[in-house]
């Protein structure tokens, strides 16, 4: 009779001891879950660690209070089987308390990337080729791409502007020395232009033909405008008024010092322009800067030219001094 009540005991005490903690959380007695003691705790991490139905019933694989205090005592065992405790956590779930509490002890800055650890993935802030690694890549990558596509948006725009909107040129001559010299490269647009006078131009003349050389100079005046030239005091008039003309003093001093002081501006062939004359319908009258080293429209093989001839007016120098040009 003592062997089969003491039987009895030891069957009671070992069902108290596995089931016990969960017992008093389903049926809601809140003293039971308050009141357990630290032999409470350790049956239960005893129960975790065998396994089977009896874990269940504990509750220590569906994430139990008790059983998760409880498995602090096991974070030492996870990190035996694995000394940074990814592999106990993703190998056996019911290590993932023990690991949680292992990834808990990390840098604070790299806590949230262990909030995975419960589904046994790995873990980032353990695991140097984790997710945290990944999206460094995927940054990189991203970058890059975005980089190329930018620079191909750009050269695509660059190609269109040079096709349809401006011009690469370079000044081939002395003909405008004192505002412009050889080799100078120039950008030029002829986008809404409108002759007017003082601008610099690029220009094909009408005897080069189609596929000429074009010619670089300076509007002195357009269709409709009368036109006087003094070439004795290297002075011009448009519409009866003097044109300021400071950009052509350097040469004129190169000049003058070469031949004397009384050196007139080169003249012209043409009787027409020897005399106060009207600028044609369509036309513009263009000289060079460089006024006795120019073929312009005082010669008889330019002449006035046609408007439609005029390629693009002078909007920057590129180099060797980067800036406009008057």
């Amino acid at each position: 009779m003592n062997e089969f009540e003491n039987n009895e005991l030891n069957e009671e005490s070992e069902s108290g001891r596995a089931c016990d903690d969960c017992a008093a959380e389903e049926n809601g007695k809140a003293s039971a879950a308050e009141g357990k003691a630290t032999g409470e705790k350790s049956a239960c991490a005893d129960c975790e660690s065998e396994g089977g139905a009896e874990a269940s019933a504990c509750g220590c694989a569906c994430g139990n209070a008790d059983c998760e205090e409880g498995a602090e005592a096991k974070s030492g065992e996870a990190e035996e089987i694995g000394e940074d405790g990814s592999e106990a956590c993703v190998e056996d779930e019911k290590y993932t308390p023990a690991y949680k509490v292992f990834c808990a002890s990390v840098d604070e800055a790299e806590k949230a990337a262990c909030s995975d650890c419960g589904r046994g993935e790995e873990c980032s802030c353990c695991d140097e080729n984790g997710e945290a690694e990944k999206k460094n890549k995927k940054s990189k990558i991203g970058f890059v791409y975005d980089y190329l596509e930018t620079f191909c948006y750009a050269l695509s725009l660059m190609m269109i502007l040079f096709l349809f909107v401006f011009r690469y040129v370079s000044v081939d001559g002395e003909s405008m020395m004192g505002t412009l010299h050889d080799k100078d490269k120039l950008i030029i647009s002829d986008m809404f232009y409108t002759p007017e006078t003082g601008d610099i131009v690029v220009i094909n003349p009408e005897s080069h033909g189609d596929n000429g050389e074009p010619i670089i100079k300076r509007v002195i005046a357009t269709e409709g405008q009368t036109v006087y030239i003094d070439y004795k005091n290297w002075e011009v008039y448009v519409d009866g008024v003097k044109l300021d003309e400071p950009y052509i003093e350097e040469m004129r001093k190169v000049e003058q010092q070469k031949w004397g002081e009384d050196i007139p501006m080169n003249g012209t062939t043409v009787t027409k322009y020897k005399q106060e004359f009207t600028v044609s319908e369509g036309k513009v009258f263009v000289m060079g800067d460089n006024r006795n080293n120019s073929k312009d429209s005082r010669s008889r093989e330019y002449g006035e030219m046609d408007e439609n001839r005029i390629l693009g007016r002078v909007i920057l120098r590129i180099t060797p001094n980067f800036g406009t040009v008057d």
